[in-house]
């Protein structure tokens, strides 16, 4: 049994506060903050976004290609060439406004 600095009182355990005055019985442990919450710069974050964009749009144009080719209904790979295309001009615009 541990006593309370402030009342005297018996504290159970490793209680962080005085169950009878509340007075705080230890000191919480401090992480100290990452200095750098993200690794890379928002170049590379923009670049990285870009190249994956278009590895789907390559992606998606060649699915489109093959499956007009051979008469398939394409409707499935129409919807990932238009999102890497709107996602690739995002990305295109935040790496402009990061360059300014």
């Amino acid at each position: 049994m541990v006593k309370c600095k402030n009342c005297g009182r018996k504290v159970l355990g490793e209680t962080l506060l005085c169950c009878h005055c509340g007075y705080p019985q230890s000191v919480a442990k401090v992480v100290p903050w990452p200095r750098q919450l993200w690794p890379v710069t928002p170049q590379q974050f923009w670049k990285a976004i870009m190249l994956l964009t278009l590895l789907l749009g390559t992606l998606s144009t060649v699915g489109l290609f093959v499956h007009i080719q051979r008469g398939l209904p394409c409707l499935y790979y129409i919807y990932p060439f238009v999102l890497s295309l709107a996602v690739f001009l995002w990305a295109d615009l935040g790496a402009r406004k990061n360059i300014r």
